[in-house]
């Protein structure tokens, strides 16, 4: 991985320092900031706290285990916290978008008594005390990201920790395609969506050349994401009462069945053509 066209070494800790410290406050400033939307702001803030995991696994070795461990921990809780808003927010959404792509499956009237059904078996967590919650706990991180110990001055061990993930995301796909259970494709999801986290950061310090893969990685992550919705949407479902719609709700499980099924072959053929050259050849093609 070269920088541009220039020197083949170079101190990469400023630029992940500054890269972190970006993310948390951008993070910081969508939990606070009452000008953004309170669903984008979940969302993008989550998204942030995922690229700052993603950041701390990169420079784990530089950390040191006890660093590690504890802030790693710190922002998937707070992640979780956000994660909760998300699932209650995508079930409906998801419903409302299988309503539209294919409105005939059910009539119109029992679209309607399964979303009144569904929305009040939500349990949300209430969206502004959640999130007011977290704000000082982001200041917290912040201090914390800002100590971090980064000394180390080469690319090496960005190359070891694509190396890793690439492998990694490649075992779990292997696993999903041999035992297709939803479990194993969310788990999938994960591994593709750290590998993509680590190509964006690539990309933004002009590390490489990875914008192929990343385009492919971003359509994955899409797709298993779409799956996964699928996946929540189906579970809170099976938790509705049945008497007197039970043949709409079984009606509605076999499509959701249906659209797993294809965003499931989708998934795979992306995966095929990210990880069409061998581990090797793929980290090699990114480096240039």
């Amino acid at each position: 991985m070269k920088p541009g066209n220039h020197q083949h070494k170079f101190s990469v800790a400023p630029l992940l320092h500054q890269f972190a410290l970006r993310q948390i406050d951008l993070a910081r400033d969508y939990i606070t900031n009452p000008a953004h939307n309170a669903d984008i702001a979940a969302h993008e803030t989550r998204r942030c706290l995922k690229r700052l995991r993603v950041i701390l696994r990169l420079v784990k070795k530089e950390v040191g285990k006890t660093i590690y461990d504890r802030d790693n921990q710190y922002l998937r809780n707070l992640g979780q916290k956000l994660s909760e808003l998300r699932d209650a927010t995508v079930v409906g959404q998801t419903l409302d978008s299988l309503q539209k792509q294919f409105p005939r499956t059910l009539t119109t009237s029992a679209w309607k008594t399964i979303k009144k059904d569904l929305a009040r078996t939500q349990h949300s967590p209430a969206r502004k005390k959640v999130m007011a919650a977290i704000a000082p706990k982001l200041k917290i991180a912040r201090s914390r990201i800002a100590n971090w110990p980064l000394e180390f001055g080469e690319q090496i061990e960005l190359r070891k920790a694509l190396r890793k993930t690439s492998k990694k995301s490649r075992h779990t796909m292997k696993h999903t395609r041999a035992e297709p259970q939803a479990e194993n494709f969310h788990d999938w999801r994960k591994q593709v969506n750290h590998l993509r986290h680590q190509l964006q950061i690539l990309r933004t310090m002009k590390i490489g050349t990875v914008n192929k893969a990343l385009k492919i990685s971003q359509a994955l992550v899409r797709t298993l994401g779409l799956q996964h919705d699928l996946t929540v949407l189906s579970q809170r479902l099976s938790k509705l009462n049945q008497s007197g719609q039970g043949t709409e709700l079984h009606t509605l499980d076999q499509l959701i069945k249906s659209c797993q099924a294809n965003y499931a072959a989708e998934a795979i053929k992306l995966g095929q053509r990210l990880f069409r050259k061998p581990l090797k050849a793929f980290i090699k093609s990114i480096q240039s």
